[in-house]
């Protein structure tokens, strides 16, 4: 199995395939967690997820904010690791 503490991913829906992957390993105890960088042309976002629950939250949230300020993003602005610990 390879490392999945070196392994990166960028957009929105290789994090939420990394989301699933952390779900079966908090399953089965281990204390996994996806952190994701959104990098947006004057900010950087960082935030840490552990489920596909959680990455529906921070969208409602996102989504919400993106459309009373008028704005667009790019999902090649995210990336995101697993980390394992």
């Amino acid at each position: 199995m390879k490392d999945l503490n070196e392994n990166y991913m960028i957009g929105w829906e290789e994090v939420r395939m990394a989301l699933r992957e952390v779900e079966r390993l908090r399953e089965s105890g281990q204390d996994a967690k996806v952190e994701v960088i959104n990098s947006i042309a004057t900010t950087k976002l960082r935030i840490t997820l552990r489920s596909e629950k959680e990455l529906e939250e921070y969208f409602n949230s996102h989504l919400r904010r993106m459309i009373l300020d008028g704005l667009v993003e790019d999902s090649s602005n995210v990336s995101g690791r697993i980390v394992i610990q």
